[in-house]
């Protein structure tokens, strides 16, 4: 496997907590594995100060970590594993957390599932989604009396809306690589 990184910007500080003393060291990637799309990725690494960086004491998606300690990153934790095509499985994960592909069982953390469902669409990049409520659309329990013609319907809407709005997103992508990466990234585009 080949993995080409087209982008890389780290941001790092320290923060006190339990009276110790740590570092923060966040990446931010344009990178592809083999023949895939380029990706956009954001992981830090946390490790207590004095001690060796290879003695990370955690490291990956910690992105509530980012939020609080590098706030000026925070913005671009919703592209997380986004594509120069489109967030990871855009369509397919969006009808799962919707209701429509998934395990319905009433579960606490079974779709349908409307915060999983905006953070996998990544609904409120765009201000047109200020139009489009999104939690009108999901699954019904069509076995509580609900009419199943209603879940038909909310799939074709939501499906139509999630394609219709792909492009926009993209262009709100990109244009926040370019604000993150600069130069770097429009070359990439072009």
């Amino acid at each position: 496997m080949t993995n080409k990184i087209y982008c890389k910007k780290q941001f790092s500080t320290q923060f006190k907590e339990y009276d110790k003393t740590y570092n923060i060291v966040a990446t931010a990637l344009i990178e592809s594995l083999s023949n895939q799309s380029p990706y956009f990725s954001l992981t830090a690494e946390i490790w207590e100060d004095g001690k060796s960086r290879n003695n990370t004491g955690s490291g990956g998606c910690l992105h509530d970590e980012i939020a609080k300690h590098l706030p000026k990153i925070a913005k671009y934790i919703k592209w997380h594993l986004t594509s120069m095509t489109q967030p990871m499985h855009y369509l397919a994960n969006s009808l799962y957390w919707a209701g429509f592909s998934g395990y319905c069982d009433g579960k606490k953390d079974s779709p349908p599932k409307l915060d999983y469902l905006k953070s996998t669409c990544i609904y409120g990049a765009i201000e047109s989604d200020n139009n489009f409520n999104i939690e009108n659309y999901l699954r019904v329990n069509e076995w509580g009396g609900e009419d199943i013609l209603t879940n038909v319907d909310n799939k074709k809407i939501l499906t139509e809306w999630l394609n219709n709005r792909l492009p926009e997103l993209m262009n709100q992508f990109n244009l926040e690589m370019i604000e993150l990466f600069q130069e770097e990234y429009k070359e990439i585009l072009s």
